[in-house]
């Protein structure tokens, strides 16, 4: 028989950042050659630099972090966002952003550590009813492995979204709903474990998706403008893989 590699995902430490562009976009990956993370920085670079998504070098584990802070952009509301995949575009009409979901990845990892500290403002912004202004804003981490042949293609603006019910999702795990929204400001990095759930270990994945947002429904331009998570060591851990396949109504 033949084991299984333990492979990692690059700069899951977000000690690596690069600059490109004419607004100075931030990208966290060692090299505009070996993308493999991305965020909504190019669209809300548009017009003027604004970076919601940049490196922290102060408030930090270790080394440097992901400071992912909402905020506005031409006016619209723009959350921190921090993803493995590509950014497309941005687009007027419909206003939103089409994006390419996921990095080729065929291991199984058993849990997505890491480190997180959250300053959740008051919701500024909402397109949502179950989320009113002046309510506290919430963050997100998930991950998911998939066997799709491609990306996934979003389309906020047409709101075409990746479905996590849906059988192409091999596993699935977010932060613990407890946590995604504080009463208050964390004063300090709080550590974090994901367990990753599987439907079955007989399918390979074959794309790995990891997706972080100061604010939740930030694709639905919903949120605080003020918002900010700070992101830090994160890892994979390869254990032994947990089977529910009721994971994605827990």
């Amino acid at each position: 028989f033949k084991t299984e590699t333990a492979d990692k995902v690059p700069n899951l430490s977000f000690d690596n950042w690069v600059q490109n562009g004419s607004k100075n976009t931030y990208y966290a990956n060692a090299s505009m050659d070996d993308m493999f993370w991305d965020s909504g920085n190019e669209g809300a670079n548009t017009l003027k630099e604004i970076n919601p998504t940049k490196p922290e070098e102060t408030d930090v584990v270790r080394g440097k972090a992901a400071r992912l802070g909402s905020t506005t952009a031409a006016s619209q509301f723009a959350a921190g966002s921090l993803f493995t995949g590509d950014f497309g575009k941005a687009s007027l009409n419909p206003l939103g952003a089409e994006l390419d979901f996921g990095r080729p990845f065929t291991e199984r990892p058993s849990q997505l550590t890491g480190y997180f500290k959250y300053a959740p403002g008051s919701v500024t912004h909402s397109k949502l009813d179950y989320v009113p202004k002046n309510t506290p804003d919430s963050c997100s981490i998930y991950i998911a492995l998939t066997d799709w042949d491609a990306p996934f293609a979003v389309n906020t603006g047409k709101s075409q979204f990746v479905d996590f019910k849906a059988d192409y999702i091999i596993a699935y795990g977010e932060l613990d709903k407890s946590l995604v929204s504080p009463t208050t400001a964390m004063d300090s990095y709080q550590p974090f474990t994901i367990d990753i759930l599987y439907r079955d270990l007989t399918r390979k994945p074959k794309y790995i998706l990891i997706v972080c947002s100061s604010s939740k429904y930030g694709d639905y331009f919903t949120g605080s403008k003020s918002s900010v998570l700070l992101l830090d060591e994160f890892d994979l851990i390869y254990g032994e893989p947990k089977v529910d396949t009721k994971y994605i109504q827990n």
